[in-house]
């Protein structure tokens, strides 16, 4: 995974910027010689539909934050 971030937000030194990630990329390498690509594709194309983090990156969620 990689992703893009502006730390001059971060930092404070642009606070009128959004801190958070500009772009997020993940290249996965699998090796499964009696699959093919296919096979492959379809198998990341289901973890992608299925995965708890994924969801949660491509859809706004609420986020609470309480100090103890």
């Amino acid at each position: 995974m990689e992703a893009d971030f502006d730390l001059a937000s971060f930092l404070g030194v642009a606070p009128e910027e959004a801190p958070g990630a500009r772009g997020i990329r993940v290249r996965i390498d699998l090796t499964a010689p009696a699959a093919s690509r296919e096979e492959l594709q379809d198998l990341v194309d289901t973890v992608q539909k299925r995965s708890p983090i994924r969801d949660t990156l491509v859809r706004p969620v609420d986020v609470v934050t309480t100090l103890a």
